[in-house]
Formats: C-alpha cells, sequence, structure tokens
C-alpha cells in the first residue's frame, strides 16, 4: 500500500474518531436533559411532596427545567437516532451488506428490549423509537436538500396535531370504541405532534449525515455558527412574543392567541435545541474546551444502557423511598450525583469492554454472533 493511500485511510479514521466523539458528547448531554426531566414528572407524580401544592423554590426549579430542559433533550435524542442511521446505512453501503432485512431487524430488538423497559417505566421512548425509524429506510437516498424539506414539513405537521388536539384525542377514542386496536402511547404521540417531531428530527439527523455536519467540522463552522445565530434569533422572537402575549397555559378553542402560542411554543422547542447542537458541537472543537466536554464521552458510548439505568433510578428513589422527602431541590441534587454516577460507571465499564452492557445484547442479537467484548 502507498504512503499516500495509508495517510488518507489514516486521516479517514482519524475524522471518523473525532466526529464519534462529537457525537457521544451529544448524546451524554442528550442523556443529562432526559434524565432531569423525567426525574422532575417522577418528583411531581409519584412523591408526597411532590403531590403538595409547590412552594416558591420548588416552583422555581420546577420552571426552570421546563423552560430550558422539557421536550428539548428528546429533540437531541431523536436527531442523533437519525444520524445514527445515516453512519450504519453508509458502512452497510461500503461492504455491499444487505442493510434493509438487519435493520428492520434490529429495530425488532429495540423493540422487544422498549417493552420489557415499559414493566417498569412507562415512559420509554424506545418502542416509538422502533416504529418511527421505518421512515428512516423511505427517505435513506433523498438528495440533502430533501431531507431537510422533509424534515420542516414533518415538523410543521406537528403543529395542527397540538391545535386540534380535543378532537384528535375525541377521534381516538371513537376508533378504541369500535375496537380498533390504537396504542396508548401511539395515540399520545399523535395528538401531543410528538410523532411528526419525532419523525422530523430522525430525517435532521439523517440531513446532518449526509452533509458530513460532524466529521467535517471545519468545513461546517460557518453553517453552525449561521445556526446558532438563527435559532437564538427565533429563541429571542418567540419569548418576547410569549412573554408580552401573556398566555395562559391552555386557551380555549382555535383562536388566534391559541394557534401563536402552539406555534411559538413549537418554534421555542426546535431552535434552542439547535441552538444547544449547534453551540456544543462548536465548544467541542475548541482546543481549550475539549478536556471540558470530553467527560461525557464515555457516558454516550454507552447511551442505551445509560438510559434504561435512569429507570432502576426512579424505581428506587422515588417509587421505593418517596424521593427521600427531601424536596424538590433536593431531588434534583441527588439526580445530579446519580448522573455523575453513570459518569463514573461507563468509564469502569469502558476500561473493561468495547461496549455497554445493553449495546453488547443489541449487537449480539442483531448480528446472531455475539461481537468482541
Amino acid at each position: 500500500m502507498s504512503k499516500e493511500l495509508q495517510k488518507e485511510q489514516n486521516l479517514l479514521t482519524e475524522n471518523q474518531y473525532q466526529r464519534i466523539q462529537v457525537v457521544d458528547v451529544l448524546r451524554g448531554f442528550a442523556l443529562f436533559g432526559i434524565l432531569l426531566i423525567h426525574s422532575l414528572q417522577k418528583f411531581l407524580n409519584h412523591t408526597t411532596m411532590g403531590l403538595l401544592e409547590l412552594g416558591p423554590k420548588n416552583k422555581f426549579v420546577k420552571s426552570s427545567v421546563e423552560f430550558l430542559v422539557e421536550d428539548k433533550f428528546f429533540i437531541i435524542f431523536s436527531l442523533l437516532f437519525g444520524w445514527s442511521f445515516y453512519v450504519m446505512y453508509q458502512s452497510a453501503v461500503r461492504k455491499q451488506i444487505p442493510f434493509i432485512r438487519l435493520y428492520i431487524w434490529r429495530l425488532i430488538i429495540l423493540l422487544a428490549i422498549g417493552t420489557f423497559h415499559t414493566l417498569f417505566f412507562d415512559s420509554d421512548i424506545l418502542q416509538v423509537y422502533a416504529v418511527i425509524g421505518l421512515i428512516l429506510i423511505f427517505c435513506r437516498d433523498f438528495t440533502s436538500r430533501n431531507m431537510l424539506a422533509l424534515s420542516i414539513l414533518l415538523f410543521l405537521g406537528s403543529i395542527p396535531c397540538i391545535i386540534f388536539r380535543e378532537e384528535i384525542w375525541g377521534a381516538i377514542i371513537s376508533m378504541k370504541n369500535l375496537g380498533i386496536p390504537l396504542p396508548n402511547k401511539l395515540g399520545y404521540y399523535i395528538f401531543t405532534g410528538r410523532l411528526f417531531t419525532t419523525s422530523s428530527m430522525f430525517v435532521l439527523g439523517l440531513y446532518a449525515g449526509k452533509i458530513n455536519l460532524f466529521s467535517n467540522i471545519s468545513a461546517k463552522q460557518n453553517l453552525l455558527k449561521k445556526v446558532v445565530i438563527f435559532s437564538c434569533c427565533i429563541f429571542l422572537i418567540t419569548l418576547t412574543v410569549l412573554t408580552i402575549g401573556k398566555f395562559t397555559i391552555d386557551l380555549p378553542g382555535h383562536s388566534a392567541d391559541k394557534i401563536l402560542q402552539v406555534i411559538c411554543f413549537a418554534l421555542q422547542n426546535i431552535s434552542l435545541s439547535c441552538l444547544y447542537v449547534s453551540a456544543l458541537t462548536l465548544l467541542y472543537y475548541q482546543t481549550k474546551l475539549v478536556k471540558s466536554l470530553s467527560w461525557l464521552i464515555p457516558l454516550g458510548r454507552i447511551g442505551l444502557t445509560a438510559y434504561l439505568m435512569q429507570s432502576i433510578f426512579f424505581q428506587l428513589y422515588y417509587n421505593l423511598y418517596d424521593g427521600m422527602e427531601m424536596g424538590l431541590p433536593g431531588a434534583m441534587a441527588i439526580t445530579l450525583l446519580f448522573f455523575f454516577g453513570q459518569i463514573f460507571f461507563a468509564n469502569i465499564w469502558l476500561s473493561r469492554f468495547r461496549f455497554g452492557p445493553v449495546e453488547w445484547v443489541w449487537r449480539s442479537l442483531t448480528s446472531l454472533v455475539a461481537p468482541p467484548k
């Protein structure tokens, strides 16, 4: 092999490693947000103190977590799922491996893992990912422009679902009364618009892979900076409109105020999510900040395991020990300790094994041959 060819292959390997690193940072960051919002919801719905009226301090913590975290980190997690699909698909194309059958089997296994997960955590997203993930098969060979257009259209499709959620919910109830088997989770994802939002982010992640967003940062810095600026502008505009309008949480009917509120909340969520992703990606590739973000990489590498571990924490801390009656700030502090404990576990585990425990099972069942530990 010539030295020139060897250098090219080494460069590709290095770029792939860097790309995986920044994606793992983003995945670890998303897991942190998902942990926070689920912990908040568990406190409010499953503890003695959470069911009581919240004091000023608790209300501040609740509002802060909901404003900065709720929905935003699920959006990031969904985007990364779409990106991972593109990486797997391109790898299969290069190796000339039949991909569709393998991918569908992979989704079936994910569905089985999610079904098991629902036995002790009813807010599982793995089942939803396994079903919605099928959409990626049909748009895997789209041009980057068409991927972006489809992602935008799917996102816009979530807005009418929220505006007409009562009518949609009524239709779902009617279908169930007629004996049509419609899973509760699917119905929930339809009338909340999350079915379209999640699909949109899957396709946007596919688009990110198509344009090599995370593997060629030097060439994409200007794009990422534009995303930061554009996202900030959208976020500030929607925040201003919602603040000046002083909208209530649930406006009646389909008034102009209601429609404006729904549009602003939707744009606020997506803009803040894009701001998080683009800003964190740019920061990671600043030499002085690499080490300050690299501690998220091990957790991102065992993302599926870490996600399932969160449910064990919720069961023990909230369901068995009633949140130790610490109040919301105390519960959030314990949640942070658990998160850092997950990072410590990830470092120890990956010092001995290549994959997280659940990732290893998933890969083994996918190929029906156990990969090296």
